[in-house]
């Protein structure tokens, strides 16, 4: 389960006070491409350009232009190009690999920039951490985002923060800067026209950012989501952070609901029109006296639809790819808020920093990164606890249930009661029912459970409306 969140999110930090430097940042250096018989710009890769003009299209889609710069006396021109002997339309893309070892992170890019974009298109100017896998494969870990929508016929400064602040680990000694004439992120990574273009000069990296600051408790900060605050112009959770939320971004698909667990505020996982990734994590330091992570979620999922919950160790290492403590995948839909648990009890020890997860995505459509518009979660109260609340307790009930032997070796337990024991089901400590052989005498009853894993589970009993849940140590 580690691999499939590694896309999802963007790491960094760093030691040193040298500064990053950004080849040809002015496009002034220029190279001539015989064979296709157009210009480039040195220290940036735009061989799909050149590809595309071969292939039929008439004009590169990524090339250095004369006489229309900023400062200097040339500029990079990115736009969209149509192919016709491929009746397709390719968007133009450049990029810069920096070398960052034993750097800090700079605090933003900078640049000047000119555009015409088509209505519905929008040109991305980013950079983040470059990795290659041992099969080859290249993922950009995204620090920084700007989207440029409209136009501007004259040059308009921009810059692109680097928002360390959510980022918690180092993925590579390689920085890339990525400039796209489309949303090379929206849903589909396609353009809608050709008629989009940009003009950037003038690119630099300013300033250097501090570690982030790990703030860790012995307990759920703000898990009652009472508390927001305005971060990038969107309003987040206190003491949690949003995965992908970059400046720009024109929505979050996180944000405050009123429709809580008791009438107060809750988080809620909306939809982002641009299907981006939905998640949010916060840290812990868990006392001796805690054992699991409860909540209480409602939702409403289309198919194929997830969202998943799970605990991981912090390291400056790993950061939050840590080893899966616990997890819970929640899918279809649930009407009215119920209690889930994580447990990390016996798997931590004193001093550690542990990341409560949550994650919404669709894995029959994770390169895409894409939920339907159709689908919501709802999280509210979420504690530590000595106990799990994995349970509803309608309404709780006096009747005391003598259980023996508990804890049960062989998985077998005998229930002794006062009272008539009634409807008796056993559920794991998720919520979810389990098999169990129940030979009901009345007032006593024998439980078999051992065909099930060894763990907690809950035996409930039900009678005139009334629920009661004891605990079955197996």
């Amino acid at each position: 389960m580690n691999k499939l969140f590694t896309s999802l999110f963007a790491l960094s930090t760093s030691v040193s006070m040298a500064q990053i430097a950004i080849p040809n940042n002015d496009f002034e250096k220029f190279k001539i491409d015989y064979l296709a018989g157009d210009t480039s710009a040195e220290n940036w890769d735009s061989r799909s350009s050149i590809a595309i003009k071969m292939l039929g299209g008439g004009e590169s889609s990524v090339k250095v232009i004369f006489g229309d710069a900023f400062s200097g006396q040339k500029s990079l021109r990115i736009k969209n190009v149509f192919v016709d002997a491929m009746d397709t339309t390719f968007g133009g893309i450049a990029t810069s690999t920096l070398d960052i070892k034993g750097k800090q992170l700079p605090a933003f890019l900078k640049g000047h920039i000119k555009y015409n974009l088509a209505q519905g298109e929008k040109a991305i100017v980013s950079f983040g951490f470059k990795t290659i896998s041992d099969d080859g494969i290249e993922t950009i870990y995204a620090l920084g985002n700007k989207f440029f929508e409209g136009t501007s016929a004259s040059y308009v400064p921009f810059k692109v923060n680097t928002n360390s602040s959510f980022y918690t680990g180092r993925k590579s000694d390689s920085l890339q800067i990525l400039i796209t004439s489309y949303n090379y992120w929206g849903k589909n990574v396609s353009t809608i026209t050709d008629k989009s273009s940009i003009i950037i000069d003038s690119l630099g990296f300013v300033g250097q950012v501090q570690n982030p600051t790990i703030t860790a408790n012995n307990a759920i900060s703000n898990g009652d989501f009472a508390s927001w605050n305005d971060v990038e112009g969107k309003k987040v959770p206190a003491s949690w952070y949003i995965n992908g939320l970059l400046q720009d971004v024109a929505t979050t698909p996180v944000t405050q609901s009123i429709d809580g667990l008791d009438d107060k505020s809750a988080l809620a996982f909306g939809i982002d029109p641009n299907g981006l990734p939905t998640g949010v994590y916060t840290f812990f330091k868990p006392s001796s006296g805690s054992k699991f992570v409860n909540g209480f979620a409602k939702f409403d999922l289309a198919k194929n639809d997830s969202v998943i919950a799970y605990i991981t160790k912090y390291s400056t290492l790993t950061g939050l790819e840590g080893d899966i403590l616990d997890s819970i995948v929640f899918t279809g839909s649930q009407t009215s808020y119920k209690a889930f648990s994580l447990k990390f009890d016996g798997k931590v020890t004193p001093g550690d920093t542990l990341v409560l997860q949550f994650s919404a995505y669709n894995p029959s459509q994770f390169a895409n990164f894409r939920t339907e518009a159709t689908s919501a979660f709802l999280l509210d109260n979420v504690t530590l606890g000595a106990a799990p609340l994995a349970i509803d307790k309608e309404v709780e009930s006096n009747l005391s249930l003598n259980v023996s032997p508990n804890p049960s070796s062989s998985g077998l337990f005998t229930i002794v009661s006062e009272k008539k024991l009634g409807n008796l089901k056993v559920y794991n400590s998720m919520g979810t029912e389990s098999f169990a052989i129940v030979n009901d005498k009345g007032n006593s009853a024998t439980i078999d459970i051992s065909q099930n894993p060894q763990g907690v589970y809950f035996l409930i009993q039900e009678s005139e409306g009334r629920k009661t849940s004891t605990k079955l140590v197996y």
